[in-house]
């Protein structure tokens, strides 16, 4: 009657399968296939994994579990269980290794001489390092004592005490640092497709379409005139400030900017239009 392993290893062998390729397949490493074909399951990690390998690799050859069952049981009640650690056995007396001698007679001098040769060649090398450093030092500040022979006598005099500045005068209608503001940029954003003119001290300085998501961003300037096709459309953001919705969707709006704030018009009718008084300040933003 064949036992457990020799079925598996000739199941094995009818499918051409080495033990490189069932550890490939299974996932199981080779030399655990070996011991299971051998029959040495002592050579596995301990029962559990015994009863765990032996089915994983009876499944993959095709082997059902009712067939190996009762002989797997026999086998695993024969494995040993795995030692944990710090149940090693002890070695006692002469079991003990050795524990080799390197004493020798003398050495302890030559350790001596050797550690006084190691001492004085540092010695020697600090001394040589100090003298050198100072000669260098020395010769370096030579010729610049030449160049500079009034150099120690000013270095001896006191040095007067650091005198406090003065305070600015005050300048009227200028206000403090916070309150001054630089000069002037803006960028447009076009939420939809929008006309623009931007003219600044008499010059144009663009006009066109922005399509949607298109910016423009001039700086640098004084004053800015903007005329907005389609105010809806359009967002400005003037020196880092978004001055808010400037129309509705379609509206045309003349905006006046500054690094004082925005100022948003509506424009001027042509003659003709219906009589009415000038357009007056839709919003002013600071």
């Amino acid at each position: 009657m064949s036992t457990l392993g020799e079925r598996l290893r000739r199941e094995r062998q009818q499918r051409g399968l080495t033990l490189s390729d069932a550890a490939t397949e299974t996932r199981i490493a080779e030399r655990y296939l070996a011991a299971i074909e051998a029959g040495d399951f002592n050579r596995l990690p301990g029962t559990f994994f015994t009863k765990s390998f032996v089915r994983q690799y009876a499944e993959f050859l095709g082997v059902s579990r009712p067939e190996i069952e009762a002989e797997l049981e026999r086998i695993a009640g024969q494995v040993a269980p795995p030692l944990i650690p710090g149940q090693e056995p002890r070695k006692q007396g002469c079991d003990l290794p050795p524990i080799a001698s390197y004493a020798r007679a003398g050495g302890d001098r030559r350790f001596v001489r050797a550690l006084a040769a190691l001492v004085g060649v540092v010695v020697v090398c600090a001394t040589i390092y100090a003298v050198w450093l100072h000669r260098g030092q020395s010769g370096s500040l030579e010729p610049v004592a030449r160049a500079y022979p009034d150099a120690s006598a000013e270095a001896s005099q006191p040095v007067p005490a650091a005198l406090e500045p003065a305070p600015a005068p005050a300048v009227e209608g200028v206000g403090t640092a916070a309150e001054v503001r630089g000069p002037l940029w803006f960028q447009l954003v076009a939420e939809e497709a929008t006309w623009v003119d931007i003219t600044s001290g008499g010059q144009r300085l663009y006009q066109g379409t922005l399509e949607p998501n298109q910016t423009k961003t001039l700086s640098g300037l004084e004053r800015a005139r903007l005329v907005v096709g389609n105010a809806g459309g359009l967002r400005i953001v003037s020196n880092g400030r978004p001055i808010g919705p400037i129309g509705a969707r379609g509206q045309v709006r003349v905006v006046m900017l500054s690094p004082e704030g925005a100022q948003v018009l509506e424009p001027r009718k042509k003659a003709g239009d219906e009589a009415g008084p000038g357009p007056a300040p839709a919003s002013l933003r600071g």
